[in-house]
């Protein structure tokens, strides 16, 4: 009977173990670094490039309210840039953009544990987003607009979680499914042309599982 009991206390005890980082009236810390930079030139107007950056960070404070379950408030930054070049063609021409964004919005995220070191999550994100950007064009005329933007977006995005150390999550995501409403406008300050200033809204759902949405954080589970 004595050795039963001790066996069951040891599997409790690894039980709690695998999950201890996860268990509520913890702390989550934590944020996730994004980037990807492209280049292109078509097979056939090979003096054609188009360039491409694109930066994110998005840190974020959580608290678990119940085993497994977490909420809490996410921000974010991100930065693009794109160049376009055909110095050689019919119409030689160089267009930039670049764009500024910033996002602020609460988060709900559920675990689902593996074993002790590892497990996957999925995270529910509410955000609101405000981007500003400018870009120009060269060819016979000059061209340059200031763009601005303003959204709302719900996205679910998949996870995994790899603990190296009991307080200390590395994580990794790809892709999300979501909603999103977006307000923008474009105005003109300086053209050699015709002027022009446009506004539009749009909204609608999406996925995307492409290599821009890589993202590699990381974690910090305080607390008891």
């Amino acid at each position: 009977m004595k050795q039963f009991i001790c066996v069951a206390a040891l599997l409790c005890g690894s039980a709690l173990t695998a999950h201890a980082q996860t268990t509520a009236g913890k702390l989550l810390l934590g944020g996730s670094l994004g980037f990807s930079s492209t280049k292109y030139t078509p097979d056939v107007q090979k003096s054609f490039e188009q360039r491409q950056f694109q930066f994110n960070i998005a840190p974020k404070i959580g608290y678990f309210l119940a085993d497994n379950w977490a909420v809490g408030l996410q921000t974010g930054f991100n930065h693009s840039k794109q160049t376009n070049t055909d110095p050689y063609g019919a119409t030689p021409y160089t267009y930039d953009q670049k764009r500024n964004g910033y996002q602020v919005g609460p988060f709900v995220r559920y675990y689902q544990m593996l074993g002790e070191k590892a497990g996957f999550f999925g995270q529910l994100t509410a955000l609101y987003s405000r981007a500003k950007g400018e870009s120009s064009s060269t060819t016979d005329n000059t061209a340059t607009y200031d763009e601005k933007s303003r959204s709302y977006s719900a996205t679910l995005t998949p996870g995994f979680v790899f603990f190296p150390t009991d307080k200390l999550g590395l994580e990794l995501s790809l892709g999300n499914l979501g909603y999103f409403a977006t307000k923008d406008e474009v105005r003109d300050t300086q053209t050699s042309g015709q002027r022009f200033n446009r506004s539009g809204k749009s909204s609608g759902f999406g996925a995307d599982f492409t290599l821009g949405t890589l993202m590699l954080g990381a974690s910090l589970y305080l607390g008891r």
